[in-house]
């Protein structure tokens, strides 16, 4: 499988982080790895344009095209990430 990651590995999510992730991640693929950053989406807050959120803007992202796909009225993506921000918000405090 490996064999066909030519370009290397990208990393996403708050452990990709971690202190020495990239040198065990090359060392053990054998791949160029690099950390993956999230694309920015209209009217999101410039605090989750962190590697640690890249996974999670990826699936809003996949979800709202999914329902536009679907047939579901288009709302602002803006939208859904302040209303997932703010459920976050109210478990963890």
């Amino acid at each position: 499988m490996f064999d066909a990651c030519l370009a290397g590995i990208v990393l996403s999510g708050g452990g990709s982080r971690l202190p020495g992730t990239f040198d065990v991640a090359e060392s053990v693929l054998r791949r160029p790895v690099r950390l993956s950053w999230p694309t920015p989406l209209a009217k999101m807050p410039s605090t989750l344009a962190e590697p640690e959120y890249a996974t999670v803007l990826g699936m809003v992202n996949y979800g709202q095209r999914a329902r536009v796909a679907r047939g579901f009225p288009r709302r602002p993506v803006g939208i859904e990430i302040e209303g997932i921000v703010c459920r976050m918000k109210k478990q963890w405090s």
